[in-house]
């Protein structure tokens, strides 16, 4: 009798220690999933940003190049309007790759 109570207590505490594990396993995944959301939600709201940013950017070039107002640019400053050029066209030509750059250059921010 005394060693079936002791065979029922250890079979209790196997199945209580199995139930935290499975908890504690079942938690970390969860806390995987919210961080893996919250890094996608901040990736997608900094792309948009960036869209947003570089229609803007565009749309004063637009502005600048309808209204004929060149005004005598220094050589940095065409360097400059170049380089913004050559990245909206190349945006517009591979955008996947695009974003897949902006990806992986937010994911090293995020690691160092």
């Amino acid at each position: 009798d005394e060693e079936l109570r002791k065979q029922k207590a250890i079979r209790q505490m196997i199945i209580a220690s199995l139930i935290i594990i499975l908890l504690l396993i079942v938690s970390i995944l969860v806390y995987r999933a919210i961080k893996k959301e919250i890094a996608r939600r901040r990736r997608l709201r900094e792309e948009e940003l960036a869209a947003q940013q570089q229609m803007m950017r565009e749309a004063a070039l637009r502005v600048m190049d309808e209204s004929g107002a060149e005004v005598e640019l220094s050589l940095d400053e065409k360097y400059r309007r170049e380089l913004l050029e050559n990245a909206i066209n190349l945006a517009r030509e591979k955008p996947e790759e695009v974003a897949q750059l902006l990806r992986t250059w937010l994911s090293e921010e995020e690691a160092g």
